[in-house]
């Protein structure tokens, strides 16, 4: 993927977590959950979190933006958000 492309991608899961009402918060160390909701609401935060700083980092550091970009896919396939092939295409669109 192109820097472009990456941005892209970076700003859509953003977009698309806040319109769902997550809010970035990076938790240094995760707080206690009590049941699946609240750890989905930690887990999504932490993403979002991930998402906003791997989109300032694309200029310097790719390999790990890359890294991260792929665990916050794995993040959103594994709750639902979006779907294996939905990524794949945005990974490859223009």
């Amino acid at each position: 993927m192109t820097k472009e492309q990456t941005k892209r991608v970076l700003n859509l899961y953003i977009k698309t977590l806040k319109d769902l009402g997550y809010e970035p918060v990076n938790y240094k160390k995760f707080p206690e959950f009590s049941d699946s909701e609240a750890r989905g609401r930690i887990v999504l935060n932490y993403t979002l979190w991930m998402c906003e700083e791997a989109s300032g980092m694309v200029e310097k550091d790719m390999e790990k933006v890359q890294r991260w970009l792929g665990f916050a896919q794995g993040v959103l396939w594994s709750y639902g958000i979006f779907a294996i092939d939905e990524m794949r295409k945005h990974n490859t669109s223009k």
